[in-house]
């Protein structure tokens, strides 16, 4: 990407169109990418304030994903015990036969 020019108080870029289809998050190289067209509006600010506050919340997602995984490692040792159970003979109903 070069600047080539400038614009009241922005920049006139010269950009392939995997550079642009990468700044914009939509594709990676040779695979399709959207068309884009003279006029069209690339949204950069929104994206990067998205960026900016996962970065400034990564300690607290952090923590939340340390969460899920104790979270799911309970689960899945739990998850055997289930078809154990299932698979025991009831012992009141042996009783009462």
């Amino acid at each position: 990407m070069k600047v080539i020019g400038t614009a009241g108080t922005g920049y006139i870029l010269s950009a392939t169109s995997d550079e642009v289809a990468n700044l914009i998050g939509h594709c990676f190289m040779n695979s399709e990418c959207p068309r884009l067209n003279i006029g069209d509006s690339i949204r950069i600010a929104s994206m990067y304030q998205q960026l900016r506050d996962l970065h400034y919340k990564k300690a607290e997602l952090e923590s939340v994903q340390k969460t899920l995984r104790v979270t799911a490692d309970l689960l899945s040792t739990i998850n055997p015990v289930f078809p154990a159970v299932a698979a025991e003979p009831d012992k009141k109903e042996e009783k009462q036969s």
